[in-house]
């Protein structure tokens, strides 16, 4: 069975109507008998919001918690991803990083990815379920900030990154 891993940017999933657009694309792929991680960023503006509202309570926050709270982000979109794939009749789950788990260098703010386990991601695919993550994660030991190369979290025979309206984007 062919593995596909789907980014999808945060206009591609920033309300109900790009998330279920999202759910259809990564459903066709697991019914033509792909197994399909869906890699996830945080709806629309998300990411600036936490930012503004973390700025206003100081003007340098505390990156761990900024880490945090930027992941928190995130999550809410890869369980939103899950529940759109749900309402299709798919079976998929959201995984947080520390569910994977994904392990960094413990540099709050600007971490760098160590290790990246796969057997959690490869048992919830041999079951049949598409499997929702995110691209920033926040873990006892720092949070990566920037994208996680899709290929990065498994070898897949294909990588596509998607937009909300569902060409490929070029160049990716």
């Amino acid at each position: 069975m062919s593995l596909i891993v789907q980014k999808f940017g945060g206009s591609s999933v920033r309300d109900t109507e790009c998330l279920l657009r999202m759910a259809h694309i990564a459903k066709e792929r697991r019914d033509e008998g792909c197994d399909v991680v869906v890699v996830l960023s945080a709806q629309g503006n998300t990411t600036d919001t936490l930012l503004e509202k973390a700025h206003k309570l100081m003007r340098s926050p505390d990156r761990r918690e900024l880490d945090a709270l930027l992941a928190s982000g995130e999550q809410v979109s890869a369980a939103l991803g899950a529940l759109a794939l749900k309402a299709l009749g798919a079976d998929a789950i959201s995984l947080s990083a520390w569910q994977v788990p994904v392990r960094t260098d413990g540099v709050h703010g600007d971490a760098q990815i160590e290790n990246i386990g796969t057997e959690r991601i490869r048992r919830e695919l041999k079951k049949g379920r598409i499997v929702v993550g995110t691209v920033r994660c926040a873990e006892r030991r720092g949070a990566f900030r920037g994208n996680i190369p899709p290929n990065r979290l498994l070898p897949a025979d294909k990588s596509v990154p998607l937009p909300c309206n569902g060409f490929p984007v070029e160049g990716n």
